[in-house]
């Protein structure tokens, strides 16, 4: 089966209802990976990335940097470490593996020929509830006290989660069009061998002190974390 770079993607949001409807179409050639919106979306659902892209059915073109040649939004689907090998593939090529495999709302046809055609039947609601009663178990004794004031990023520190990456602090658009904070997601004891976060907090990467997290919190609008 010889491999065929991928030059066009549809892509499809599937809302909370289950509709699947055309968000718009991707496609690159020698300059670059470009994108456009379907006529009727941005109407009915706005903007999927309200900084990075703009709200008409123009044709708009990927920043090289750092999404791997596309547009954010659609790197935010892209898979990380590991699977972003061989480098010979493109980040469109890597979509088209994703296919409607994908966590998100997103997904990309065609699908590669090379994509899984099977995979193991799993439950991802009962494994994210399982992880969830594992972590307020081991948390309990921090969060009893401070559960309305320890915001996302606090909660990284006392999980030791040092693989804090900014994937973790995000926006959902509703069907409607309006975002809202993320619930909290992807927290696990991850230490790194350095005992260094990959997100400062206030500048410390390192072991931030207790009157970092006070300052992060009162400019967050929280009341203090004594």
């Amino acid at each position: 089966m010889s491999f065929k770079p991928i030059q066009k993607l549809t892509v499809t949001r599937t809302l909370s209802s289950g509709e699947q409807v055309a968000v718009g179409v991707l496609a690159q050639n020698r300059q670059g990976v470009f994108f456009q919106y379907a006529d009727n979306y941005l109407q009915q659902f706005g903007n999927l990335s309200p900084f990075t892209l703009q709200a008409n059915t123009q044709v708009q073109v990927a920043p090289k940097q750092p999404h791997q040649g596309v547009h954010g939004v659609f790197g935010d689907c892209l898979p990380d470490g590991w699977g972003i090998l061989p480098n010979q593939l493109t980040a469109m090529d890597r979509l088209a593996f994703v296919g409607d495999k994908g966590m998100g709302a997103l997904s990309f046809s065609p699908v590669s020929e090379f994509s899984a055609t099977t995979h193991a039947d799993i439950d991802l609601a009962a494994l994210g509830l399982a992880a969830q009663t594992l972590f307020d178990a081991s948390m309990s004794d921090y969060m009893d006290n401070n559960h309305d004031e320890l915001d996302g990023h606090t909660q990284q520190v006392l999980a030791s989660n040092q693989d804090d990456h900014s994937k973790n602090g995000v926006f959902l658009p509703a069907d409607d069009g309006q975002w809202q904070p993320a619930p909290f997601y992807d927290v696990t004891y991850s230490p790194h061998p350095f005992n260094e976060h990959a997100t400062a907090f206030g500048g410390y990467g390192k072991a931030p002190t207790i009157k970092v997290m006070q300052k992060l919190a009162a400019s967050a609008g929280y009341g203090s974390l004594a």
